[in-house]
């Protein structure tokens, strides 16, 4: 259960890199390991409909531990196309922001909780864990919150900012470039799922947060590793997450102890993946009526029986790794 939702948080959704705020003391950076240079290369798709139109796809990681040439096949790539879709388009905390996070955090499905069991987990993320103080517990344990706020403190101890992800990197080429900027869902979009979250899948993202800090750096480590390596793909199509790409395939029985939590992954699996994929899907086939758009999405979102790249396979467009 621990990888997953590191791949979610890393190589799904923009939000889980918001920088540590709200009067929350950020930890005293410290570099811990030697990361591989990213090679957005090994995830970067040409998709062509039947009348000859196309679009590239890219499959991005939105960290980084250092910062990142656009070069290569991606350099041919960005100056082929006129237009740049993100999942987000706007990488800055505004206001607005600011007024989504605070009505997340109204959300609390564990307030109300009353376990032993609960209580002791938490403990050990206060022990573990810098950024843990009066402030978050006054939130009610708001799991979004401490999802990201966990990840914002393995990432500020391993060097990875959001501005040497793929995905800034891109951004901020393309706004000095002036190139057309689009986005498939918006933050918005983002900070909404993350509400549904809270209320419909609280016992999947309990167990997904409250793990030990060392398992969750060195997972976080071995995600980033593989998609710097290029073997990405055969890390998230293991059988662990496998089902996470595929709305057909059963949960693992190891994964869940109920039938409630069993129902509460699958919806974590349909609100995360499946039906973002469905809806991005139907943007890029606009796209590539246009002829000019390099899109960029967390790598995850192209692979499996419900991804992106089976998606236009299964609709008669052509894939072309390039």
């Amino acid at each position: 259960m621990k990888k997953i939702i590191i791949l979610v948080l890393v190589l799904f959704t923009l939000s889980a890199c918001s920088n540590v705020k709200n009067g929350v003391p950020t930890p005293k950076q410290e570099q811990v390991i030697d990361l591989p240079s990213v090679e957005p290369d090994h995830y970067l798709y040409h998709i062509t409909d039947a009348q000859g139109n196309g679009m590239y796809l890219l499959g991005s990681i939105h960290v980084g531990q250092k910062p990142m040439e656009v070069d290569g096949k991606l350099l041919d790539a960005y100056n082929d196309s006129e237009a740049i879709s993100f999942e987000v388009n706007d990488f800055t905390i505004t206001d607005s922001i600011m007024e989504l996070t605070q009505e997340m955090l109204t959300i609390n499905p564990l307030s109300e909780i009353e376990d032993a069991q609960f209580d002791e987990k938490f403990k050990q993320l206060d022990e573990e864990y810098d950024y843990i103080n009066e402030e978050l517990i006054a939130s009610g344990y708001n799991l979004t919150y401490l999802q990201q706020m966990t990840l914002a403190e393995l990432m500020e101890e391993l060097s990875l900012k959001s501005e040497y992800g793929v995905d800034m990197t891109l951004l901020n080429k393309a706004m000095a470039d002036e190139k057309e900027l689009l986005e498939v869902e918006g933050i918005t979009m983002q900070f909404n799922l993350f509400m549904e979250f809270e209320e419909k899948c609280a016992s999947y993202m309990m167990d997904s947060t409250f793990i030990s800090k060392s398992e969750s750096e060195q997972d976080l480590i071995d995600s980033l590793k593989t998609y710097a390596n290029g073997t990405f793909e055969d890390c998230a199509l293991s059988n662990e997450t496998m089902w996470m790409t595929n709305r057909d395939m059963p949960i693992p029985e190891e994964l869940y102890e109920t039938q409630q939590e069993m129902q509460e992954y699958e919806t974590y699996r349909d609100l995360m993946l499946i039906n973002r994929q469905d809806d991005m899907y139907l943007k890029c086939v606009e796209y590539i009526k246009n002829d000019n758009t390099l899109l960029v999405v967390g790598a995850m979102h192209l692979i499996g029986a419900d991804g992106l790249l089976a998606l236009f396979e299964d609709n008669g467009y052509t894939v072309t790794k390039q």
